[in-house]
């Protein structure tokens, strides 16, 4: 659907409509990107922890 609209603006020469719907994908992608990364290194500093607590009994 969003790539039909792109196209089309894109055959009418309508530029300002294809600058702004370019940008929301672009943006959209790279907050999608943010918010993996994010949650990933969520998850390795959970690890990182449980790994430590491990540690200190092993020891202990």
């Amino acid at each position: 659907m969003i790539l039909r609209r792109i196209t089309d603006a894109f055959r009418k020469q309508d530029w300002f409509t294809f600058a702004v719907e370019t940008l929301i994908v672009v943006f959209g992608v790279f907050i999608g990107l943010r918010v993996n990364n994010w949650n990933a290194a969520r998850i390795e500093q959970a690890q990182e922890q449980e790994y430590l607590i491990r540690l200190k009994d092993d020891f202990a």
